[in-house]
């Protein structure tokens, strides 16, 4: 990519900012805070800084480098943050190039290289540095080449060494770019279904240990994060520092940004303030400065403005994290008895007694504070804007093979530069401390603290719900006949449209019988200056008259969101790069927590990119991507990288990911038969219906020796989304019946399954609906609830990806529709109330004809986890038919819970269909089972 970025700052007006000269009659006073919290390991600066002498200099333009250590430093930005506010007057400009899954040989970042030389991924890696032209490069390469352990450690040193003397000679600089070295971070020993870190520590320590060689050989500054962060468990607040044991959260963040202060030889900065009982500044006072000082016998008022800036300390609670840096104490000698409260510009932010105030407080909140999380909160948005000029999106479109297409949109990148030299000017400005109004005043003895910091406190969001009340909606909701060509048998209505939602991308039920919808208004390309506002909402017909009448938001400020998924107390979100776990941990309906379960993923197409999530009956989620997509992700059982379209399945309670199938073009559609049977359907692949075997690979998988063909004879339209029914609200005859989604041609399709000697044969029946409204673009389709067909209409007259303009004004980024589809004269079914049910009473449901019911209670009993084992026990106990024993074996293998004899006994059920699950069953456990080989043997010559 060619990146010129313009960020000369060098005449910024806050250079021509004096420092204000200290009244000579100004009494001064301070603080003293001393550095004697240290960690173990950590006794003395001295011991760990580093032998190789290294100093930020004014103007340093300095680049981050690495795998998902340092690319995820870029949402929590706590190392830049700290480095910005020590060098307040030096104007640092950061840069954040690195890339989950990656190593020193560039391979992450390869995308369509893949499959050139691995000489020639590294240049991706000296072109975004020549572009960018740092003096400083930090470099933290290791987790991801762990994951495939030490035998290919010889190949990371050779690629280290590579990648370090190719940076010096891409450098412009007259004088070497200073580098500084990283090593990973432990795996933590997290405990539950996490792996046991013990072995993949041997292999990061001889990781560690060959960077420190490389450092020492070059003599430059190495930062061993391994030895020196250490486990959490072992912190002296025993407090983890990961999310999942090989990535770091916001306080192991943090801690990362104490330990490379203290090995960069960083000094520590005391900050004490002490007020003597004469009415004077006492002389050991340090790290700011005291102007205007007037003491009477209820009050003290003085000015005060830190040499430096405190760091951000906080988390999103407002609970103080702990650290071994930024210790601050008050102290107010010869107070009157009685309550004081601290004021700093007319705010309240401590109540004490005048004893306390005497001996000395921690002090740890106030305006620094809040400025100095602000100047943070600017830098992940610089860090959000510069994401966009160097990972765009579409880049297959603006740049690559497709730019005969989108090339003209290409000129909008470098429209980011400006808006990120903008910001970085607003952050040097907040890095200079200002000054503040400090009042320490007398109080009644009632007035407590809580009362005192009451306005401190978050306000309670209130759930948005959008009421269909006032909004103009068509009295009559069934498809406009003139529009609209219905099957016969089936009856369509409207379910909900804008304003109650717009653009539709997936929906999916929850358990309490609400559809789930992620839609994006910025597909398919956000614009400089634009904001990522998509949502994720949760949609509700309150009164049951068939009709959407409530809507609440449940997260936004998303980019492009692809994929929903409700499960473990929220929900599963696919947006760009990451898939997200969503959280409402306070029960006001909205999203107030945020975790990356995997970061990594490719949007070179965001048609293409992370989609299609889906709980199987296994208890895994499985997820899509599609062929110009590549994926590399760091998980703690191990490295997943997919250069293509493909199915994904990750077990959240271990993290354990693979991949399930490889291939298709553009598979938007996935779902299981009552077996577990997996079908696929393709945006773009002409064949219909695809049937998925565990393992195999699918047309356009480069490099696949055997490819497995459609089960649909004939060249199909392409397809989106897939259902199948398995509900009593339809007659037996539409019962294993597929239902598809011809986008292009405004259908809804059928499609016929049966079993095809080893595999299936699938066959077009009819259209459900065929539409004369160009803007009828249904891409997605779940039964609900009630037995009836949901599906997601987009709404658009533009359907086509690269083949039209990125910004056509054709393009509807507003409408959006859900449609419901069912059978004539047969009621809807009662819902379940499967949520309030006991463990045995949703068992009964897995028995049920009904797979929402059979989902739904399977994903609550999942979540309710070890609780149900006795309950689960005594029903397999009491059930015999094989079809409800081997709903049993699923929901053993959902919660984790080895049965290799209720397995054994399913490898030789009567029912073809049940060995035929029993076996996908013993390829997940085959690490559990001694015999597991035999049996495959015997059964690969099964008869059915």
């Amino acid at each position: 990519m060619n990146m010129k970025l313009k960020s000369d700052l060098n005449d910024l007006s806050w250079r021509g900012v004096l420092r204000e000269k200290i009244p000579a009659t100004a009494t001064i006073l301070l603080f003293a805070l001393s550095m004697s919290v240290l960690w173990p390991g950590q006794t003395v600066y001295a011991q760990n800084a580093s032998p190789h002498a290294f100093q930020f200099q004014e103007n340093d333009r300095i680049a981050f480098l690495g795998d998902t250590l340092l690319e995820r430093e870029q949402s929590w930005g706590m190392l830049e943050s700290r480095l910005t506010a020590r060098h307040p007057h030096h104007g640092l400009i950061f840069r954040n190039f690195a890339w989950s899954g990656d190593n020193p040989g560039g391979q992450s970042r390869a995308s369509f290289d893949w499959s050139k030389p691995r000489a020639t991924w590294q240049d991706l890696i000296i072109r975004e540095l020549e572009a960018f032209q740092p003096n400083v490069v930090v470099i933290g390469y290791g987790m991801a080449s762990s994951l495939e352990g030490t035998q290919v450690l010889g190949q990371f040193n050779e690629d280290l060494n590579r990648l370090l003397d190719r940076i010096q000679e891409s450098s412009k600089h007259k004088q070497s770019v200073r580098l500084v070295l990283i090593s990973p971070v432990r795996h933590e020993a997290m405990g539950g279904a996490l792996p046991d870190p013990t072995a993949h520590n041997r292999v990061l320590k001889s990781y560690t240990s060959s960077i420190a060689s490389i450092a020492r050989k070059r003599a430059i500054p190495f930062i061993d994060l391994f030895h020196g962060l250490g486990d959490g468990h072992a912190d002296p607040y025993k407090r983890v520092f990961t999310d999942n044991g090989i990535h770091p959260n916001a306080y192991g963040y943090s801690r990362i940004a104490d330990h490379f202060q203290a090995v960069m030889r960083c000094k520590p900065w005391p900050w004490h303030l002490e007020i003597a009982a004469n009415g004077t500044v006492g002389s050991g006072s340090r790290g700011n400065q005291v102007f205007d000082l007037r003491r009477s016998s209820n009050r003290i008022e003085f000015e005060v403005r830190d040499d430096l800036l405190p760091f951000p300390n906080h988390d999103e609670d407002d609970k103080i994290y702990p650290s071994a840096i930024t210790s601050r104490r008050v102290r107010f000698e010869g107070l009157d008895a009685g309550s004081w409260a601290l004021k700093i510009d007319g705010r309240t932010y401590a109540v004490r007694s005048a004893s306390q105030w005497g001996q000395g407080e921690t002090f740890q909140r106030g305006p620094q504070f809040d400025q100095a999380e602000q100047m943070r909160e600017r830098i992940l948005k610089k860090n959000e804007l510069f994401f966009h000029r160097f990972r765009p999106q579409n880049q297959t479109y603006l740049f690559g093979f497709r730019k005969h297409e989108q090339g003209q949109n290409a000129v909008e990148i470098p429209q980011f530069d400006p808006m990120v030299a903008k910001i970085e000017s607003e952050i040097h400005q907040l890095a200079i401390p200002r000054r503040h109004r400090w009042e320490l005043v007398k109080v009644e003895s009632s007035v407590t603290e809580s009362d005192a910091l009451a306005w401190r406190k978050p306000v309670p969001s209130l759930t948005e719900a959008k009421s269909a009340l006032g909004v103009t909606l068509s009295t009559d909701h069934a498809a406009d006949q003139g529009k609209f060509q219905l099957s016969p048998e089936v009856e369509m209505t409207l379910w909900a449209e804008s304003p109650l939602m717009s653009k539709p991308i997936q929906i999916n039920f929850d358990p309490e019988g609400r559809l789930w919808v992620a839609g994006s208004s910025l597909y398919p390309q956000i614009k400089p200056g634009e904001e990522a506002n998509d949502q994720i909402l949760i949609m509700e017909d309150t009164d049951r008259d068939g009709i959407a009448d409530q809507t609440t938001v449940f997260a936004e400020g998303l980019l492009m969101p692809t994929g929903i998924e409700p499960g473990d107390g929220g929900a599963y979100v696919g947006q760009s790069t990451e898939l997200l776990h969503l959280k409402d941990t306070d029960g006001d309906g909205r999203a107030d927590e945020k975790r990356v379960v995997l970061s990594g993923f490719g949007t070179e197409d965001t048609h293409h990119i992370l989609h299609t999530l889906r709980w199987g009956h296994d208890g895994q989620l499985y997820m899509n991507q599609s062929i110009y997509i590549h994926s590399h992700l760091e998980t703690p059982n191990g490295l997943v990288r997919l250069n293509s379209g493909g199915l994904l399945h990750l077990r959240p309670s271990n993290l354990d990911l693979g991949v399930y199938l490889r291939g298709f073009c553009n598979p938007w559609g996935h779902q299981f038969d009552e077996y577990g049977q997996s079908f696929v359907t393709d945006g773009a692949g002409y064949q219909g219906i695809t049937y998925g075997v565990p393992g195999a690979m699918y047309f356009t998988y480069a490099g696949g020796r055997r490819l497995l063909d459609s089960v649909s004879p004939g060249s199909y339209p392409k397809f989106c989304g897939l259902e199948i029914i398995q509900s009593e609200q339809w007659p037996q005859d539409w019962q294993g019946s597929a239902i598809t989604c011809d986008f292009r041609a405004h259908r809804i399709v059928r499609f016929s399954i049966s079993e095809n000697e080893a595999g299936y044969a699938a066959q077009e029946v009819g259209d459900l609906v065929r539409s004369l409204d160009p803007t009828f673009r249904p891409i997605d389709v779940k039964v609900g609830p009630d037995g009836a067909l949901y599906v997601a209409d987009w709404s658009n007259p533009i359907i086509q990806h690269g083949e039209v303009d990125f910004r056509d004004s054709r393009r509807d980024k507003v409408t959006g529709r859900i449609w419901r589809i069912s059978y004539k004269n047969h009621p809807l079914l009662p819902r379940a109330g499967l949520v309030g049910m006991s463990d045995g009473q949703l068992m009964g449901e897995l028995k049920s004809p009904n797979a929402y019911n059979r989902k739904q209670a399977r994903r609550i009993l999942t979540e309710r986890g070890d609780a149900i084992h006795g309950s689960l026990r005594d029903w397999t106990e009491q059930h015999d038919d094989e079809q409800d024993r081997l709903q049993a074996l699923w929901m053993h293998q959902s919660l984790d819970q080895v049965n290799m004899p209720l397995l054994e006994e399913l490898l030789q059920a009567d029912d073809g269909r049940v060995r035929a699950a029993a076996v996908r069953v013993l390829r997940f456990w085959m690490k559990e089972d001694s015999n597991a080989e035999v049996w495959l043997a015997q059964l690969v010559r099964d008869k059915h």
